[in-house]
């Protein structure tokens, strides 16, 4: 696109915001973005210390329960399940230890994720893939779920996957820790990620707020450079233009032969002598 029909102020004003934009908004941009996820790398790592930390607390504990009465695991399969869903448990043993499963995983909800207005929480899943302990959907078969086979060939670690709850809306991302229990089971404590994208959600909230602000500061700039530029050779163009414009009363005649030097002036003065 050709510059040359556009008035010299204009061209000045975009040359001059151009160059505010990129030594401004793109720095200023790439900075923030960078900031952005540095922060969120930086609140992943916590998150994995986090969740271990919790996994690590509880994790002896509910493998003394699953040890102290020898229950074998597709009963105790069997009575987690129905406790879960409040159903009657003919044994007294499988019923008591069930119970203390269930609110030994419970209190990963209530002390770790709610107080913080958090909605993580921890389940256990059986060799096999199946859901033994979870607040929404106990007893689901996930044995062919991706993630669900990688914690088992693992063991210990932590994963990221989508998943949908019965009840939401939406499939979301979770971050998940999860550690291996002594009969074969897993135990894992899962954070949705927007619990943790949330905290710095600030950061890239003030970065779309800088952004139009450099924009418009940057137009404001570039225009009061651009006049302070060209008001003074707007002004002398317009002085020469109506200097042009005067007319004189009279005009110059040259006589033939005349010249410059030779024209008439004031009488010449005798010079003194003695």
């Amino acid at each position: 696109m050709s510059l040359k029909g556009i008035p010299f102020h204009r061209r000045l004003f975009f040359r001059t915001f151009i160059a505010i934009f990129l030594l401004a908004v793109i720095p200023v941009t790439i900075l923030g973005m960078a900031s952005y996820y540095a922060a969120q790398k930086a609140l992943i790592i916590q998150a994995e210390d986090d969740l271990t930390f919790m996994i690590d607390q509880k994790l002896n504990k509910i493998n003394e329960l699953l040890q102290t009465q020898g229950i074998p695991n597709d009963k105790l399969e069997t009575s987690l399940i129905q406790a879960a869903g409040e159903k009657e448990i003919s044994n007294v043993a499988e019923k008591r230890i069930s119970l203390r499963i269930l609110d030994e995983v419970g209190e990963f909800k209530a002390h770790y994720f709610e107080p913080g207005g958090k909605s993580g929480y921890a389940y256990i899943i059986s060799e096999k893939g199946l859901i033994v302990v979870h607040p929404h959907t106990p007893g689901l078969d996930a044995g062919k779920e991706d993630f669900i086979q990688e914690m088992l060939a693992r063991k210990n670690g932590v994963i990221s996957y989508v998943w949908q709850n019965e009840g939401e809306e939406k499939a979301g991302k979770s971050f998940t820790a999860f550690r291996s229990l002594n009969n074969g089971w897993i135990l894992a404590v899962s954070t949705p990620s927007e619990d943790l994208t949330k905290e710095i959600g600030i950061i890239s909230r003030i970065i779309w707020l800088i952004i139009p602000l450099v924009v418009i500061l940057g137009s404001v700039l570039s225009w009061l450079l651009t006049r302070s530029i060209t008001r003074p050779i707007e002004t002398l163009s317009e002085i020469l233009s109506r200097v042009a414009k005067v007319t004189f009363p009279g005009r110059w005649q040259s006589v033939p032969g005349m010249k410059w030097g030779s024209l008439p002036g004031p009488p010449k003065k005798p010079a003194l002598g003695f």
